[in-house]
């Protein structure tokens, strides 16, 4: 089976799931004592020294309010990550001079990153 599994896939996962617990103020040991699991176990996912059962994983991306999309790996080049696109439906309910100013700043990050590509 370890041929099947791409080596680093659990260090990518582990790193995921570190960077939301602390995103969201979890220690190690908090998130560990809600997941049911010791805190050095939860180091050793975070490592990627230890492979997480999926039902551990399900456990901690509820308890991190993430989609198991997000602490997975992915390939995809092209996109808005889930983050992203969470955040952009809440724009939704902005007021319309709120949106405008969202529009504004996302084309001038847009324009400062082709600006940068044509320098590069």
């Amino acid at each position: 089976m370890s041929n099947i599994v791409p080596r680093n896939l659990f260090l990518k996962i582990g790193k995921k799931i570190a960077f939301a617990r602390v995103e969201i103020g979890l220690s190690q040991q908090q998130l560990s004592q809600k997941v049911g699991i010791s805190q050095s176990l939860l180091a050793l996912y975070e490592l990627g020294k230890r492979r997480i059962p999926i039902s551990t994983l399900f456990d901690i991306a509820s308890i991190l309010s993430v989609s198991l999309d997000e602490l997975l790996p992915t390939n995809k080049r092209h996109g808005p990550i889930p983050k992203v696109d969470r955040e952009l439906s809440r724009v939704k309910t902005f007021s319309k001079g709120e949106q405008q100013v969202v529009i504004d700043v996302i084309k001038s990050i847009a324009n400062n990153s082709k600006n940068k590509a044509l320098i590069s």
